[in-house]
């Protein structure tokens, strides 16, 4: 997906589908995206591979993308009948961008 066609924000659409992607704090996520940077600014270097070089463009576009994002995220995608805390909070909404949320209906 990182060098094929996919925008970033397409991507990130895919992975939404994983639990585990839609499950991480958001400023994890920021993290490795600014980490794949480095690490295959660091590959680069060292490769005789143009497919190197559109790795690096394509973890570039993706960090870039995640340091736009201003809008709170939130993992809600629980079974029907999962209730919130106390505070209105469901498991997964944590960070920076929590924001309270409620169960989808699937």
């Amino acid at each position: 997906m990182a060098a094929g066609a996919h925008t970033s924000a397409g991507a990130e659409r895919q992975a939404a589908r994983l639990p585990a992607f839609t499950a991480a704090d958001p400023a994890h996520i920021d993290l490795f995206a600014r980490a794949t940077v480095r690490l295959w600014e660091e590959i680069e270097q060292t490769s005789l591979s143009g497919w190197s070089t559109k790795m690096v463009h394509a973890a570039r576009a993706w960090s870039a993308h995640r340091s736009t994002l201003t809008l709170p995220r939130c993992n809600n995608n629980y079974p029907d009948g999962m209730a919130a805390d106390a505070t209105g909070a469901l498991p997964g909404c944590f960070g920076p961008r929590a924001v309270r949320c409620t169960p989808r209906r699937w």
